[in-house]
């Protein structure tokens, strides 16, 4: 999509997204989750925030679809979460 959008010239919807993060505390299972997002074209993990029990990344996200944070968060993360969730149990 990101190749397609810049080929095209199409215009970009950019955003920065609060994405949340389930199931991972792990510091090193965040890096790495934080890392695969940042390897995806078109996005950027900016920050990871812990917030009390939450933790939350924020994205930018050049091929915004959604601004709403769980839904973004499946777009962005997809199944890596769970991998990454299943590694560093």
């Amino acid at each position: 999509a990101m190749a397609k959008t810049v080929l095209l010239n199409r215009p970009l919807r950019q955003a920065v997204v609060k994405v949340p993060v389930h199931g991972i505390t792990n510091l090193y299972a965040l890096a790495v989750l934080a890392d695969c997002i940042t390897l995806t074209p078109g996005t950027i993990t900016l920050d990871v925030i812990r917030e009390g029990d939450e933790i939350s990344m924020y994205v930018q996200w050049l091929i915004c679809e959604t601004e709403d944070s769980e839904e973004a968060g499946e777009i962005i993360k997809g199944r890596m979460e769970r991998w990454i969730g299943r590694i560093w149990r």
